[in-house]
């Protein structure tokens, strides 16, 4: 798979939403469908920190979206320099929700 903007590839599914303006930046790295589950796994690189709570709001509306997916889950990526204490709260957030 070519390098392709998370946003843009959304947008071509009619998944649009101004909530869509936090995953501008990210970058598909790769994808994995189970279509038995209809499920989505899209592993995103972005450049900084994405607030747990926003991607899971993107995940519901790709879910949600004419795919009529039962889930979708994005594995961000991010800079090593970005993972710093800082994100350490996303990390708690991201572990209670599996």
């Amino acid at each position: 798979m070519g390098k392709r903007n998370l946003q843009s590839f959304l947008e071509d599914f009619g998944v649009i939403d101004a909530g869509l303006k936090v995953v501008e930046q990210g970058e598909i790295l790769d994808m994995q469908l189970d279509f038995d589950e209809r499920m989505i796994d899209i592993s995103v690189a972005f450049p900084e920190i994405l607030e747990r709570s926003k991607l899971a709001y993107v995940e519901r509306l790709i879910a949600s979206s004419k795919l009529q997916l039962r889930g979708c889950r994005i594995h961000p990526k991010y800079p090593e320099e970005a993972l710093t204490a800082d994100y350490f709260p996303n990390l708690v957030e991201e572990l209670s929700l599996r």
